[in-house]
């Protein structure tokens, strides 16, 4: 398969014949444009040589979505116990790949670039999703891992985007 870009929705795109193969996805793609002028979400078209093969779409949220519970005394004296009260993540909210496209690695492909543009750009701890059951296995192979249920049923996932292992080595050299 050719090369790979994603390109933000500065207007209105073409979604002639459009369809991922699921009707609620399809549905919030037909909305894209009106998401992306409230400045609700970030929308990406999927290109692959140029061609509309999918769309990405994510926002910024707080993560969890209830206050982390901070211990008093490990917080006393810290800026953080009132700053960070809670993580921010980029939650996704779809990636589309056309149906037609489906099973070429793109989506593969469109998370990993998401995942390393995340990483690189955005002051984010997480990324987070809700996904159907599905899809579940195929976001572990990213490194997700699965947070509990959401309202309608989706598995809530989350990817810690901390360095665990620079954290450790950073936490031996302290001691």
């Amino acid at each position: 398969m050719g090369k790979l870009s994603c390109k933000i929705i500065l207007e209105q795109p073409s979604l002639s014949g459009f369809s991922c193969g699921k009707d609620r996805i399809d549905e919030h793609i037909s909305e894209a444009w009106q998401i992306v002028l409230m400045r609700r979400s970030v929308v990406y078209e999927i290109l692959v040589d140029g061609k509309q093969v999918g769309f990405l779409s994510y926002y910024i949220k707080n993560y969890p979505d209830t206050e982390i519970d901070l211990d008093e005394e490990e917080y006393q004296c810290s800026f953080e116990k009132y700053m960070n009260r809670y993580f921010c993540s980029a939650h996704i909210e779809y990636i589309a790949v056309r149906e037609e496209y489906q099973n070429c690695t793109i989506g593969t492909r469109a998370m990993q670039w998401f995942i390393k543009y995340v990483q690189t750009y955005l002051p984010v701890r997480y990324i987070t999703l809700d996904s159907t059951a599905d899809n579940v296995s195929w976001y572990k192979r990213f490194g997700f891992s699965s947070q509990g249920s959401g309202d309608a049923g989706n598995t809530i996932m989350h990817k810690d985007l901390r360095n665990i292992e620079e954290l450790e080595r950073i936490s031996e050299q302290m001691e």
